[in-house]
């Protein structure tokens, strides 16, 4: 979930790069907002036993890469 919680973080920063902040929000307020949000999306993610998207296609790549592609299938399908 690593990948897919920084790559959300760097988006967001980008999008409010130079622009204003919602009427209310300060910089920490913001970064506080962010890892909060990302500590408690992990923490579900861990107990359920779950990838985030973007490790999910790492995963799925990795396999395709090695030959794994029936791998990958059949794990689909279980």
């Amino acid at each position: 979930m690593t990948l897919t919680l920084y790559t959300v973080h760097v988006w967001v920063v980008a999008n409010f790069y130079l622009k204003p902040l919602p009427a209310g929000w300060t910089e920490d307020g913001m970064y506080f907002a962010q890892a909060a949000t990302a500590i408690t999306v992990g923490i579900v993610f861990a107990r359920l036993s779950w990838r985030g998207p973007l490790e999910w296609t790492g995963h799925a790549a990795s396999l395709v890469g090695r030959g794994g592609f029936k791998a990958l299938n059949s794990g689909l399908h279980a």
